[in-house]
């Protein structure tokens, strides 16, 4: 049965000094958030919006070595073929590039070493590991550096919550401290990455071990347990609901049905008391 519920509106815009938009502590009243010892804490994420203007190659990932010199890629969001217009300015002079359709690889020629530092998994090659230019034929492009953006928080215990192995190397899972997660990939670029629990579900709501929550501290990160450091400011909405714990609820249930069968009992006996004095 739920008591009572408790609103967060948040924005990352205004966040501590030394806070990051990707890693924040929202800080609550004094008296906290907090249930009673026959209640427990509902988290559930009612709506995130934030806009779509992270780079798909930025500092984690544009970096190669070119004849042993580091290059770097200029951050941007890039197709296979504007792609490999500015990796031409970037190797020998005289190389030559050729996008493979059918496999979705390229294929270079000419002369030199390149050796990807951060960004060997764009082109399918393994990063530190140089390479000959000459005949050189790539894995498959992939050029999104990660799909999902995940809300994470950090203190807060949870019930049985959802499990992973995003933060491991193991197929073993592990509970999550994930609230939220999005599919940035079906996201146009600049256009705003949006939820709204319109219909009421449960798919990011959590029942906390906490009975007490002074702050929240929200971590932006995505699939591959990194944090996504160019994420612009978001908005998200949090309620907390107060719920009394079931086990309590059927105790009172039936003691209400005890005294509402006793006062049938009563009033039988008071009616068959009157009967005889008639």
């Amino acid at each position: 049965m739920k008591r009572r519920t408790i609103t967060s509106f948040i924005s990352s815009k205004y966040r501590g000094t030394t806070d990051k938009t990707y890693d924040l502590t929202v800080d609550y009243p004094d008296e906290g958030i907090s249930c009673k010892d026959n209640e427990y804490i509902e988290l559930n994420v009612v709506s995130f919006d934030m806009p779509n203007n992270m780079y798909n190659i930025n500092s984690s990932n544009n970096t190669l070595q070119v004849n042993g010199v580091n290059k770097y890629i200029p951050n941007g969001n890039y197709s296979v073929k504007t792609f490999k217009t500015i990796l031409l300015t970037l190797l020998p002079e005289g190389t030559a590039i050729t996008y493979n359709d059918a496999q979705n690889t390229y294929t270079l020629t000419g002369t030199g070493t390149l050796k990807p530092v951060t960004m060997g998994d764009l082109v399918g090659l393994t990063n530190n590991i140089q390479v000959n230019i000459n005949n050189l034929t790539t894995g498959l492009i992939n050029l999104s550096a990660y799909s999902k953006v995940i809300l994470r928080t950090q203190g807060i215990t949870y019930y049985q919550a959802n499990l992973e192995n995003l933060t491991n190397t193991s197929a073993l899972q592990l509970y999550s401290d994930v609230i939220f997660w999005k599919t940035k990939t079906d996201i146009e670029p600049f256009k705003m990455i949006s939820y709204n629990n319109e219909d009421a579900g449960n798919n990011f709501s959590l029942q906390l071990q906490d009975k007490m929550i002074f702050r929240l501290q929200l971590q932006l990160k995505n699939e591959k347990n990194e944090f996504i450091t160019d994420a612009p400011d978001y908005t998200a909405v949090i309620q907390y609901n107060i719920y009394e714990k079931q086990d309590d609820v059927i105790k009172i249930t039936i003691v209400s049905l005890l005294k509402l069968l006793n006062d049938f009992y009563i009033s039988f006996l008071t009616l068959a008391q009157s009967m005889r004095l008639l």
